[in-house]
């Protein structure tokens, strides 16, 4: 064999071996973790490793994991009759299983009914027609995930509330989740001492006086700097305030992981991010910035080069996570029904 022969086939056996390694890191520096991102637009993302790099697939619908598989769900909101000056909030989740295609229908709209009430008057019946609930009150989604949901709701000028919702599942062979009011883990002398500091600062009030205004406090879940917070409202008729809650949401509640690297850092490396999620093994994080979504692997501590940045026109409400061989089955599952990402426009409910 020639000399220059001997010296190609040594030059290719290099290149064979940086390519190689090459390859290799490539694959190792991938993070492992999947992402499941519901956005306030009413979209919901997946975000995952692919053949080595981080795809990401989307449905324009709420979709949570749950112990029966993915579910699509919507809030749908009815106004009931006036009480004490207060126009109450009826909530209904619609749901259906991801698994019976994009087109579902889960239940239809009762039409509503024109009947007289038993025990009401035709002068009653005139004097509280049908109101189109839209025109009553506007409503935001702050809080999402398997077994809890947590809104903001506004009706007419006269009531702001933060409302949590417990999901369950249906009755017995019923394809149907459920939603029934839930009160947060918040002890009372807690709940007292905030809603004192947020109402009487300067000590002016009476015990009796704070009472009055307990019934008026309403309590949700609101997402800001890299945690899930409690939201609190004082809300009477003419006045409305928001209150600082000095405990945080149990993981029972929210599931919150840790955040990786801590927020100081995530601020440092990009001024202009407005909230973060982590992968619990740490390999991977999101970081919300000016509508914008950025997708980075973490590497020994430290943010690594975007592996994706998107638009995202809104605020995430909830990310679940799938770590090791969950990706892959999450991934099967959910590409028959979501497709190639669009950001969709937030529009005001």
């Amino acid at each position: 064999m020639s000399r220059n022969c001997v010296v190609s086939l040594q030059r290719w056996a290099l290149l064979c071996v940086v390519v190689c390694a090459a390859t290799a890191s490539a694959q190792e520096l991938t993070p492992k973790s999947g992402a499941l991102v519901a956005v306030d637009t009413g979209q919901t993302l997946w975000i995952a490793p692919v053949g080595g790099k981080m795809q990401v697939i989307a449905l324009d619908d709420y979709v949570v994991p749950r112990k029966d598989g993915f579910w699509r769900v919507r809030l749908q909101f009815k106004s009931l009759a006036p009480d004490r000056g207060f126009r109450a909030i009826e909530t209904e989740l619609w749901a259906a299983p991801l698994n019976k295609g994009k087109n579902a229908v889960a239940w239809e709209e009762k039409a509503p009914t024109t009947e007289k009430q038993e025990g009401q008057t035709e002068e009653q019946q005139q004097s509280e027609p049908e109101i189109d609930s839209d025109e009553l009150h506007h409503q935001e989604l702050h809080f999402l995930s398997p077994d809890y949901i947590s809104f903001y709701a506004q009706r007419g000028e006269d009531s702001e509330t933060y409302s949590l919702l417990k999901i369950s599942d249906g009755q017995l062979n019923e394809a149907a989740l459920r939603v029934s009011e839930e009160k947060p883990p918040i002890p009372e002398a807690v709940k007292t001492r905030d809603m004192k500091a947020c109402i009487d600062p300067k000590n002016e009030l009476s015990t009796d006086d704070l009472l009055t205004y307990a019934s008026d406090v309403s309590y949700g879940i609101r997402r800001g700097r890299g945690k899930w917070h409690y939201a609190s409202m004082l809300g009477r008729i003419g006045y409305h305030t928001d209150c600082a809650v000095s405990v945080l949401p149990p993981k029972s509640l929210v599931a919150q992981s840790e955040l990786f690297p801590d927020w100081k850092e995530i601020k440092d490396t990009y001024p202009d991010a407005e909230d973060a999620f982590s992968s619990p093994v740490h390999d991977l994080i999101l970081i919300f910035y000016q509508n914008r979504l950025m997708v980075a692997p973490v590497q020994q501590g430290k943010i690594g080069k975007p592996l994706s940045r998107l638009e995202v026109n809104g605020k995430p409400v909830m990310v679940e996570w799938a770590l090791g061989k969950y990706v892959d089955a999450w991934t099967h599952q959910l590409t028959p029904y979501f497709g190639v990402y669009q950001p969709k426009a937030k529009t005001s409910q």
